[in-house]
C-alpha cells in the first residue's frame, strides 16, 4: 500500500525467514499486487514512467533511512535502466526479512543527468 501524503510504500506484516534460501517470483503482477513466496519474502512490482520526449536513464537503489541500518532486508532489480521516451517499466522491491523487528528504508531513483525539481 503507497500513501501519497507521507511518501510511504507498506509491505504490511511479513513472515521472517531463518535461512539463506534464494528465489524468485517470476509470477507478473500489477503494480497493485505483491507477489508471496513462502520462504523468500515479499515482491512488489513498481512502474516507473517517463513522461518526457527524450530517453531517461534511471539508477535505483535501496538505502537505510536517517539514523537506520544501512543493513535492510530490501533489494530492487533492475539498478540501472532506460525508460524510452512516453515510456514506462516495472521495477521489482523485494522484501526478505531474516528476523522479526520493524524495518524501513529509502527507494531512491535518479537520473543522473538529471536535476532535481
Amino acid at each position: 500500500v503507497f500513501c501519497e501524503s507521507d511518501r510511504v510504500f507498506s509491505f504490511g506484516p511479513v513472515l521472517a525467514h531463518g535461512g539463506n534460501a534464494s528465489g524468485s517470483s517470476s509470477m507478473p503482477a500489477s503494480p497493485s499486487h505483491a507477489a508471496m513466496d513462502l520462504g523468500n519474502g515479499v515482491t512488489e512490482f513498481l512502474r516507473l514512467a517517463n513522461p518526457k520526449a527524450i530517453p531517461c536513464e534511471v539508477h535505483i537503489s535501496v538505502k537505510g533511512r536517517e539514523g537506520g541500518s544501512s543493513d535492510v532486508p530490501f533489494e530492487v532489480e533492475p539498478t540501472k535502466l532506460v525508460i524510452a521516451p512516453h515510456d514506462s517499466q516495472q521495477i521489482q522491491v523485494r522484501f526478505k526479512p531474516t528476523q522479526m523487528g520493524s524495518f524501513s528504508a529509502m527507494l531512491e531513483v535518479t537520473v543522473p543527468t538529471g536535476s532535481d525539481p
